[in-house]
């Protein structure tokens, strides 16, 4: 009979290895040699966990991989931190089609109360909803069970060797709509105060070979999702600027796309003249400020554009100026205009430092040297202020 011993707080290491499907069979016996020495590695089949896991993370090679927990602490660099499980509740499928098709309960599209059901095949990469196969399906299904606007939807049935994971947000003009057995649903909690850059910042990071990787880390079988195991991923918070930068992006992909339909509607107006000469005026009109904010749109990938608009007052007028002077066939007062932009530019970039270094508490006490020297005071040195320049 054997005997068992209980793992509990046990600090044995433990040596996850893996025998891939393709390899030479002297490597892997090589391989698996260093890692019973006692190798520390880095090893291509497997590596060492300095102690056993509890029964609740389980022997999952991918989780435990060093380049997973590496991951993981990049992760981290966004800044708040948390897991899918805390900021998302994941219900059941709105109905099991299969089960609703042998049972007689679905509809069509013109019958009262029908929903349509959001398949898997139905998510795109694009993060719209299209039917897979030109054929939907409804079925009558209660309020309670519908999607809601803003629910994130993901493929249950994926695989992990995919590249990308299809993640769609829902919108009011997709509803009414439910979910099928093949779909899991991201809701957000009520109470945490997830607004719509929390959920854009969840759904791009859900797409993202990162999040793809965590996840098969996380996960047990290859073709599908547990949402067990989506509860235990963790994904990032948007912090302040991440805030503010989701909300420029989206108002620019608003912006831009008004400015396309502006464009076609444009093109197709003119042609809708009773005449050629007023579809003519009508182009030339119409098309004057849209090749305008064109070109405007250009300038910004115009480095010297940006400085000289973007940047503060100081830096740009003495930028300006030296563009101004090397246009001229002066290269005496060119260089001497180079100059003093690039001086003015270094004391700006001083003057920064000292802001940062005071905000943060580091404010050094500089000292004026003798000529051609420049020396920071040590700790508890010089009392002064000020930069010579």
């Amino acid at each position: 009979m054997p005997f068992f011993e209980p793992r509990v707080g046990s600090t044995r290491p433990v040596i996850l290895f893996r025998v891939p499907a393709r390899a030479e069979a002297a490597e892997v016996e090589q391989e698996l040699e260093s890692l019973l020495a006692g190798d520390p590695g880095p090893h291509r089949f497997g590596y060492v966990l300095p102690s056993e896991p509890s029964a609740a993370e389980g022997l999952g090679f991918e989780r435990h991989h060093p380049a997973t927990a590496k991951l993981k602490q990049d992760v981290a660099d966004f800044g708040e931190i948390a897991a899918l499980g805390d900021l998302f509740d994941l219900p059941d499928p709105s109905i099991i089609v299969q089960q609703a098709k042998g049972k007689g309960e679905l509809c069509t599209a013109d019958q009262d109360g029908a929903v349509r059901v959001v398949r898997g095949a139905d998510l795109r990469r694009d993060g719209t909803i299209r039917v897979a196969d030109g054929q939907a399906t409804y079925a009558v299904i209660s309020a309670e069970k519908q999607l809601k606007a803003g629910d994130l939807l993901l493929r249950a049935h994926v695989r992990s060797a995919d590249s990308l994971f299809p993640v769609v947000e829902v919108a009011e003009e997709d509803l009414p709509l439910a979910s099928s057995g093949t779909v899991i649903v991201l809701r957000p909690k009520g109470g945490l105060g997830l607004d719509e850059q929390d959920l854009a910042a969840a759904a791009y990071y859900l797409r993202s070979p990162t999040a793809r990787r965590l996840i098969n880390a996380e996960r047990s079988n290859p073709l599908s999702l547990a949402r067990s195991e989506l509860r235990r991923v963790r994904v990032p918070r948007a912090d302040g600027s991440l805030r503010a930068a989701l909300a420029d992006l989206n108002d620019a992909v608003r912006e831009f796309d008004r400015w396309r339909m502006e464009a076609q509607d444009a093109l197709e107006d003119a042609f809708m003249e009773e005449s050629v000469r007023a579809m003519r005026a009508h182009l030339v009109d119409k098309g004057r400020l849209l090749r305008l904010r064109h070109e405007a749109a250009a300038l910004i990938d115009d480095s010297a554009f940006v400085v000289r608009t973007r940047y503060p007052y100081t830096v740009a007028f003495r930028w300006r100026r030296a563009e101004a002077a090397l246009s001229a066939d002066h290269a005496a007062d060119a260089l001497n205009e180079v100059l003093q932009a690039a001086e003015v530019l270094l004391c700006f970039l001083a003057l920064v430092s000292l802001a940062l270094a005071n905000e943060h508490g580091w404010l050094w006490r500089f000292h004026l040297a003798p000529p051609g020297r420049f020396e920071v005071a040590p700790p508890g040195g010089w009392w002064g202020h000020g930069v010579a320049a």
